[in-house]
């Protein structure tokens, strides 16, 4: 079988560690003002390097200013692109070599990153949606302002749903942070997105 679909997340190019890595000097030098043009020749060497190694589309979309939580704009970054250019790079190296033998390579990509949002809504994003309106109505009425909705128990019944607001002052990052190789200075409020997966708590 020469023929296959692979799907690829929005996110991987920021969970390699070495693009991760690059990427937060690429952010580190945006907040320190340097321009675009001079960005590649600041990094350091094993950055530069990885750097050099990429596409010159990827190398574009890298130095794209990060978002205001310093996290890589991921829907202008093309990974889709970037991992089939390797795949067929190495593909058509054992080709070559005598290590493959089978068809030539040949992606077709595509990104649905705003069509995968476009699904009819199931029973439960209704029923979430209409809570998540009906707290915000009770915000509105009583003149607050600054405070997001939320509701929690989901796992139960929707009767049993629990209704709440809180401070949005509780979610952003108004500190310095420096998680990893991690760092926000510029004192901004933002949300950081965090990873969770199907066993995490958030989807529990």
């Amino acid at each position: 079988k020469y023929h296959g679909v692979i799907l690829l997340p929005e996110g991987l190019i920021e969970n390699i560690p070495e693009v991760y890595a690059l990427l937060q000097e690429i952010h580190g030098l945006h907040a320190h003002g340097v321009s675009v043009e001079e960005i590649s020749s600041r990094l350091s060497p094993w950055a530069s390097a990885l750097f050099e190694f990429l596409p010159p589309f990827i190398k574009k979309q890298l130095l794209l200013h990060p978002e205001s939580d310093d996290t890589a704009q991921l829907s202008q970054i093309e990974t889709e692109k970037l991992m089939a250019q390797l795949v067929e790079t190495e593909m058509n190296r054992r080709l070559k070599s005598g290590e493959y033998t089978g068809k030539k390579f040949n992606a077709i990509c595509h990104f649905f990153g705003y069509q995968a949002r476009g699904s009819l809504p199931s029973k439960f994003d209704c029923d979430y949606a209409n809570a998540l309106g009906h707290i915000s109505y009770h915000l509105i009425g009583a003149g607050l302002n600054g405070y997001m909705a939320t509701v929690t128990n989901l796992k139960q019944p929707v009767s049993q749903w629990q209704c709440w607001w809180r401070s949005n002052h509780c979610n952003d990052d108004r500190e310095e942070m420096a998680t990893g190789s991690r760092c926000i200075s510029d004192r901004k409020a933002c949300c950081s997105p965090c990873s969770c997966g199907f066993e995490g708590q958030a989807i529990r």
